[in-house]
C-alpha cells in the first residue's frame, strides 16, 4: 500500500526520527517532499539515525519557506508535551483576552448610557 502522507495537512508541525528510512536512507527524499508538498509548517528531525538531510531537501525547503530543524539532545516525548502545552496556554490566554473585551464593551456601553441619562 502506497503511502499518500494524507494524514498530514497544511500548517502542521512534524516530528520525526526517520525510522523508516533506517534501513534505506533512499526513502528520505521522497518522504520529505511529499511532506512539503502537504505545505506542513515545519519538520524537526531527530538524529538519531541520521546526522544530516540531503542537501536537495535543504535547497527545496528553503525555497518552499518550511524550515527543517534537527536535533538530539531532547527527547520527542517532551517536545510533544511542550508544544501542547504552549498550545494551551495560548487558548486559554485567547480566552482570558475575550472575557475582558466582554467586559470593557460592557463597561463602554454602561458609560454611554449613563451619559444619555445625565445629558437627558
Amino acid at each position: 500500500m502506497k503511502n499518500t502522507y494524507n494524514v498530514f495537512s497544511e500548517g502542521d508541525f512534524v516530528l520525526s526520527s526517520l525510522f523508516f528510512a533506517k534501513d534505506n536512507p533512499a526513502l528520505i527524499e521522497d518522504a520529505l517532499i511529499k511532506l512539503m508538498k502537504r505545505k506542513v509548517a515545519g519538520i524537526a528531525i531527530k538524529t538519531v539515525f541520521f546526522n544530516d538531510i540531503p542537501k536537495s531537501i535543504k535547497s527545496l525547503a528553503e525555497t518552499m519557506h518550511i524550515p527543517i530543524f534537527t536535533f538530539s539532545n531532547a527527547y520527542m516525548e517532551d517536545l510533544i508535551i511542550c508544544a501542547n502545552e504552549l498550545l494551551k496556554s495560548k487558548l486559554l490566554f485567547n480566552v482570558f483576552e475575550e472575557q475582558i473585551e466582554k467586559l470593557i464593551n460592557t463597561m463602554t456601553i454602561y458609560r454611554i448610557r449613563k451619559k444619555q441619562y445625565v445629558y437627558s
